[in-house]
């Protein structure tokens, strides 16, 4: 049976847990990837899923909360450049 949790919308906000809306850029100029970048958003992709099951399990909530990780990649089709993705 679920139970009736009230929480304010603004706190789960400010704690990073929620995010308002996803920014998804498109550049119209080449960058370089940064794989340091890549590294630090997949470690904390990995701690935020721990955090997430340990705090369903611990509350007793299902479904279990699975974040994302959203990583744009290099379109292959590209012609004039090096496969790089």
């Amino acid at each position: 049976m679920p139970r009736q949790i009230n929480v304010d919308i603004a706190a789960v906000r400010e704690s990073g847990l929620i995010k308002e809306k996803v920014l998804v850029l498109h550049p119209k100029s080449a960058i370089e990837a940064d794989w340091t970048l890549l590294r630090e958003s997949a470690e904390t992709w990995a701690h935020m899923s721990k955090e997430w099951a340990d705090y369903c399990l611990r509350e007793k909530v299902t479904p279990i909360v699975r974040p994302i990780l959203v990583v744009q990649v290099e379109d292959v089709r590209v012609r004039d450049q090096r496969r790089r993705t």
